[in-house]
Order: C-alpha cells, then sequence, then structure tokens
C-alpha cells in the first residue's frame, strides 16, 4: 500500500530535465548548457524515464520531529502560515495520505 503512495510521489514529481553540471556518461562531450546530448531524455544512455520503489524505510528523529511539530503548531497559533503559490503539486497526495 505504501509502494502505491511513493510511487505516485515519485512520478507526480520527477521531470526529466538535464543540466550542464551533470557529467558526460560517456566522458565524450564538455560542459554544455543544459546538459550534453548524451544526458538528454532522447539521449544514449539519456535520462532515466521514471523511478520504481523497491524498499521503503522509515528514518525517524524523534527529537526533531517534536520540535518541527512544537514550532508550527506556534506559527499556526500567529496566523503566519500560508499556502504557497503555486500550489504544490503533491499537497493534494499528502493530503490524502496524512498517516
Amino acid at each position: 500500500e505504501k509502494h502505491k503512495i511513493f510511487e505516485a510521489l515519485l512520478s507526480k514529481t520527477y521531470k526529466a530535465r538535464s543540466t550542464q553540471d551533470r557529467p558526460c556518461p560517456n566522458g565524450s562531450c564538455p560542459k554544455t548548457p543544459g546538459g550534453c546530448p548524451c544526458v538528454q531524455p532522447d539521449g544514449n544512455p539519456g535520462l532515466p524515464a521514471s523511478y520504481v520503489i523497491r524498499r521503503i524505510i522509515r528514518v525517524e528523529n524523534s527529537r526533531m520531529w517534536s520540535n518541527y511539530m512544537a514550532k508550527r503548531q506556534r506559527l499556526r497559533g500567529r496566523g503566519t502560515i500560508e499556502q504557497p503559490e503555486p500550489v504544490v503539486q503533491t499537497a493534494g497526495l499528502v493530503a490524502e495520505n496524512h498517516d
């Protein structure tokens, strides 16, 4: 069940976009604005078309989470938390799966 949630998160947020800081995987192209032809979505080897969730591991720092939640409550009490514009792409997915 959790795999589906994380797969939806990845598919909703992944963009096959290359940048000049990604080195040429073949070692044949110089640094190029927008990435070399080898790292374009249709290049060789190109960029991944998508990702697949193989395993989910929960990593938790209880003290850090408690501090975050306390600060969040204080900010909400002041009415200083605003929704970002444009709306975050994953907002609906997170709201549906808040646990």
